[in-house]
């Protein structure tokens, strides 16, 4: 089922389908994988610059990272159908101009009457680096033990890591 309707690179939009109307929940990685698709088969679309990419693992802050996630690029917005519709977004999506989440949605072009609610719903992921080897881990567990309280748990296994790599 296709979700991307067409895309206008001097816009700068990507169209959604009217497929997507239907759908229980958005994942932009799909909407990704279909604009990458295009541009590998159609030469057309090559000649503009991309507008959206996908990865994983992207800082947000020094040592934390997002899980997977869209990036949409040089001010590309993602336009909803143009009905009235829900869209529940279930990927990190986010803009390289700092926007995000239902603030990647241009419904700037949709007729006056149609209503379109985008709701977020990402699962809160979030990945830290942790230092391994004889490095200080205090912070770290410290951090954990206000989130878990399986401090002692870590503490007693990073020892026994500690011991076998002095």
């Amino acid at each position: 089922m296709p979700k991307v309707s067409s895309v206008d690179y001097v816009n700068k939009r990507i169209y959604l389908s009217s497929e997507t109307v239907a759908l229980d929940s958005l994942d932009t990685l799909d909407v990704y994988k279909e604009v990458r698709g295009l541009r590998r088969t159609n030469t057309d679309h090559r000649k503009f610059n991309r507008m959206i990419v996908a990865g994983e693992l992207f800082e947000k802050t020094t040592g934390n990272f997002t899980q997977s996630y869209v990036r949409l690029l040089n001010g590309c917005r993602i336009v909803p159908f143009d009905t009235s519709h829900d869209i529940k977004l279930i990927r990190e999506t986010f803009t390289d101009d700092n926007f995000s989440g239902r603030d990647c949605f241009d419904r700037s072009s949709l007729s006056p009457t149609t209503a379109v609610d985008i709701d977020v719903d990402i699962k809160e992921v979030e990945i830290r680096l942790i230092p391994t080897g004889s490095a200080d881990l205090t912070p770290v567990l410290d951090a954990i033990s206000t989130v878990d309280g399986k401090a002692d748990q870590i503490n007693i296994r990073t020892e026994r890591i500690n011991q076998k790599n002095p």
